[in-house]
């Protein structure tokens, strides 16, 4: 199944569910941005609640709000790896500031302060800047690797905290990119909500979500079967 077809489902899969998938996709957003920083306590347990809740529309099988804190018993498990993968986050992310700030810092003296006048310098400089921007890629690629966590523990309400994290690395195995550009392919629709001062995101939001949950199907049945080689946006 294509980029495409898994959006063309995802519409069909929210005729009849908008009302209660907007509901839930906006009930998750303020509670997590009700509490700021204190959200990573209450992430761990509404995010997979909330990927128990699209499975079973996209499932067919009477989704509710009760979903919302279904997987309560595996909350440390579920807390410990969404820290983990935070933590890896934010080391690529410092990785990739410190050395940005530094070197453009560095650019702007030479280039506008004329601190320092020094072709060599300002060469040097730019190159750095450059390789620090490059850094961002290790950290979309652990992103996506890292992607299917909450639906795994949706998905498997025993499942610890690494292996969860193992198990959505191997199944992302060659399928990355295609998550990546699944999501690309919703440009349009993030320019919309940014155009419509995020208003368009209360259908938006709902409609990439039920799209992230078609394809983590697709993949699911794919390593259930130990097909691995079969590309997931190829079948249905």
């Amino acid at each position: 199944m294509r980029a495409q077809e898994i959006r063309k489902e995802a519409l069909s899969k929210l005729e009849g569910n908008w009302i209660p998938m907007i509901g839930m996709c906006l009930l998750t957003a303020i509670a997590i941005a009700a509490l700021n920083w204190l959200s990573i306590l209450l992430v761990p347990l509404l995010i997979p609640g909330l990927c128990v809740f699209s499975l079973n529309l996209v499932r067919g099988t009477n989704p509710d709000i009760t979903n919302l804190v279904s997987t309560y018993k595996n909350y440390l498990n579920a807390l410990v790896a969404y820290v983990l993968f935070a933590v890896i986050i934010a080391v690529w992310t410092f990785l990739i500031v410190v050395p940005c700030v530094f070197f453009i810092h560095l650019l702007f003296a030479e280039i506008f302060l004329e601190i320092f006048i020094s072709p060599v310098l300002t060469a040097y400089a730019l190159l750095m800047t450059v390789c620090s921007l490059l850094l961002v890629i290790p950290a979309v690629i652990f992103y996506y690797m890292f992607s299917q966590i909450f639906y795994l523990l949706a998905d498997n309400p025993q499942i610890g905290a690494v292996e969860v994290l193992k198990k959505s690395a191997e199944m992302m195995k060659g399928y990355k990119w295609k998550l990546f550009c699944l999501h690309l392919s919703f440009i349009g629709w993030y320019l919309l909500g940014i155009v419509t001062l995020g208003i368009a995101f209360i259908w938006v939001g709902p409609y990439i979500k039920t799209a992230n949950t078609i394809f983590y199907e697709n993949l699911k049945s794919l390593t259930d079967k130990n097909t691995i080689e079969v590309d997931p946006l190829e079948v249905k």
